[in-house]
């Protein structure tokens, strides 16, 4: 799944970690990894993991923009 990290919610008890694709729609990340997402906030990623009932349990990702411009 290919989108840009955002975090909602209020802080510190609803934060919840979304990966919002091109077209809007927000999917929740869960698992492991969902600290080290969140701290990319705003970044283009690419995120595996597994699908199960609109979350995606993250297993491993790839930083693919920052700003905007393209991660080499």
């Amino acid at each position: 799944m290919a989108g840009t990290v955002r975090v909602v919610g209020s802080a510190p008890m609803n934060v919840q970690v979304v990966v919002e694709d091109s077209v809007g729609r927000s999917t929740t990340v869960a698992g492991p990894l969902v600290a080290e997402i969140q701290r990319l906030s705003g970044a283009q990623v690419e995120l595996r993991g597994r699908m199960d009932r609109g979350v995606l349990t993250a297993t491993s990702y790839e930083i693919r923009a920052v700003n905007g411009a393209p991660v080499e």
